[in-house]
């Protein structure tokens, strides 16, 4: 990396100048890993809503009530949902947004999915609509995407499932805002597995609420809250720097496995195996070998290797035959509930059947006797006039014979699979037991000096040669990759280097703005937060640090809403910021917040819109339309009292 007062080189030739490699050979790496010099993030691109729409039917006091929601947003600035109660549907308005967005819900809940029948809403994305429509059954969804700058013109998909639907969200989100899939990796089974963070981890740095326990984002626990934190922020060099950095795991990785062989191959070096393999091939020369000997150590490694194949058949006999019992367990379990569901429908078909009604169950109106004496001559219900239906013995009893005896059967096959498990088991270690007998004779067999033996000297040729090849393979693989770990490392450490410099400034004075905005917002003893390049934070209050996980669910939640305002306003001054604008803040009062402070968060957040035109943000919380007095009130959804917003 040069100094500030140097001329910055080209990244392929920096790379090549730490090594001493042709910048040639270093371009030609970078490519074949796909490692790409950005040294300048694009430029972000707007999204907002258009419009919302959702209808469905749901149940209240055990009534359906059909519900249909719209409502046209086709404008940046800030919208408000409010309502004087909780529970009567502000959150459920952003996670519909959300669902539509990412392609999964996200905090919606099962009620709520259950309600919902249909979704319509569209997006504006840079310059082309983006429309998201999709039925609801069994919280599974299905529909179309419209993507382009008008329906003519629009790129249509159709999805059945979340996971289609997922995967076109993404592949529409990130081409039209110029995104790209973060780079990452992490150890899984203990190996490092290469993977992409797509638009659903994007889409975290959208939501604001009291749910997450991360500065930005939603997820804690790894390092994407840190890559997030970068990519919006748009700092130079951060594709780059994951990219090699992923690679240098990999490779180093690669290279771990292959010492690992190594070691498991012996640890000889090459030459000390191809001089074992002379020896071995002189010794095969001498014809004073015992053929005896010969003879009983061939039998003893053919018994080896047959016991070692019928224990592998066996131990895959067993897990297929557990496999099988455990099914045959569940198909046991279900037809006893299905019995016990016979049973209780039985019982409370008797009970109802002999309750008789004197009022009714909704205004308490006394039945009158002649609805209840038509009751008896024509079966027609008292309460509601639908015909009741008579159970029919002869039928409850058939399915109650049909669901015993496939009870009866189901505990056999059970009976029966437990019984094949243990005698395969019982198979199983008796063929243990005979293998480990004959290692023994084995063992007892060269400790008798079988081991100058013709077929014993044939089978440590052959076991060396083995060896040879694998050996050879592996150290011709090092010898490949070991040049490309070197300059992806380099490349890794350069990019690193651009990053750290890069983002000296611009994290300076977003740390100054948090701390600004974070005084605004309440924290009225904080002295300092500084928002770190890895996502830690540190914030001085009361002449003491503390870090994120020492501050309190409401200090949490005013923080994460100054980060978010200060990565919008603070790359942006200096020409950088990659975040598209759309913020959805959920509940900002919920968590210990002053009205006055409250206010001043309003305050901040039409403030932010009014300085980047661009932005659009949707604040639910629990208030009156004067809590957002500068927001029009045509701008505002609003539920009284005892109302529902939809």
């Amino acid at each position: 990396m040069s100094t500030k007062n140097e001329k910055e080189l080209p990244f392929p030739k920096a790379v090549a100048k730490k090594i001493g490699r042709p910048a040639k050979e270093v371009n030609e790496t970078l490519a074949r890993y796909s490692i790409e010099p950005a040294g300048a993030a694009p430029s972000a691109r707007p999204l907002r809503v258009v419009r919302v729409a959702f209808s469905g039917s749901k149940t209240i006091d055990e009534q359906e009530v059909p519900f249909d929601f719209e409502w046209d947003v086709d404008s940046n600035g800030v919208w408000g949902i409010l309502a004087e109660e909780n529970l009567v549907g502000k959150s459920s308005i952003l996670q519909v947004i959300l669902w539509a967005l990412r392609g999964r819900s996200k905090s919606l809940t099962a009620t709520v999915k259950n309600w919902i029948q249909h979704v319509d809403v569209t997006f504006r994305v840079d310059e082309r609509y983006l429309r998201v429509t999709f039925d609801v059954e069994d919280e599974d969804p299905s529909g179309n995407i419209a993507f382009g700058s008008s329906a003519e013109t629009a790129i249509n998909r159709e999805f059945d499932g979340t996971e289609e639907f997922q995967e076109i969200m993404q592949e529409f989100m990130l081409s039209g805002l110029g995104l790209e899939p973060i780079p990452a990796s992490q150890v899984a089974a203990g190996r490092i597995i290469a993977y992409d963070d797509g638009w659903a981890a994007y889409t975290g740095a959208f939501l604001t609420d009291a749910d997450s326990d991360a500065i930005i984002g939603e997820q804690v626990g790894n390092d994407l809250i840190q890559r997030l934190l970068q990519v919006y922020i748009g700092i130079p060099w951060v594709r780059t720097f994951f990219q090699a950095r992923r690679h240098t795991r990999l490779l180093e990785q690669d290279s771990t496995v292959r010492r690992r062989a190594l070691r498991g191959l012996g640890g000889k070096s090459l030459e000390d195996l191809e001089s074992d393999l002379a020896d071995v091939n002189a010794k095969l020369e001498d014809e004073g070998a015992s053929n005896l000997a010969s003879q009983q150590l061939n039998a003893a490694h053919i018994e080896r290797d047959e016991l070692a194949n019928k224990l592998e058949t066996l131990s895959t006999s067993v897990s297929d035959a557990k496999t099988t019992a455990v099914k045959c367990r569940q198909s046991r379990i279900d037809a006893e509930q299905a019995v016990n569901a016979l049973a209780e429908e039985t019982a409370a078909s008797k009970f109802f059947g002999l309750l008789t009604p004197h009022s009714c169950p909704r205004c308490s109106a006394k039945i009158e006797v002649d609805k209840l004496k038509k009751e008896q001559d024509t079966n027609e219900c008292s309460v509601c006039t639908e015909v009741l239906v008579q159970a029919d013995p002869n039928a409850a009893a058939a399915e109650k014979l049909r669901r015993d005896e496939r009870l009866k059967d189901a505990k056999k096959t059970e009976r029966d699979a437990e019984r094949f498990v243990k005698r395969l088991v019982e198979k199983q270690v008796a063929a243990r037991e005979a293998l480990d007998a004959v290692g023994q004779t084995l063992t007892r067999l060269a400790a008798a000096g079988t081991a100058a033996d013709a077929g014993l000297l044939q089978s440590e040729k052959d076991r060396l040669e083995g060896m040879i090849q694998a050996v050879t393979a592996i150290l011709e693989a090092e010898d490949d990759t070991a040049d490309d770990l070197l300059i992806v490392r380099a490349a890794q450490n350069e990019a690193e280097e651009r990053v750290k410099q890069a983002s000296i400034s611009v994290m300076a004075e977003i740390s100054e703005e948090v701390t600004r905005l974070a005084k605004a917002l309440g924290i009225r003893d904080v002295e300092s937060v500084t928002l770190k390049r890895n996502a830690h934070v540190n914030v001085v209050k009361g002449g003491s640090v503390s870090k994120w996980k020492d501050l309190s669910p409401g200090e949490k939640l005013r923080l994460r809403i100054a980060t978010v305002i200060a990565l919008s306003r603070g790359p942006k001054s200096l020409g950088m910021g990659r975040h598209p604008g759309l913020l959805l803040i959920d509940s900002p009062g919920r968590e210990e917040m002053q009205q006055e402070h409250l206010e001043e968060t309003i305050a901040e957040l039409v403030n932010l819109t009014k300085e980047y035109p661009d932005y659009q943000m949707f604040i639910a919380m629990t208030g009156v339309p004067s809590d957002l007095q500068t927001v029009d009130t045509d701008r505002i959804r609003f539920a009284e009292k005892g109302q529902f917003l939809w």
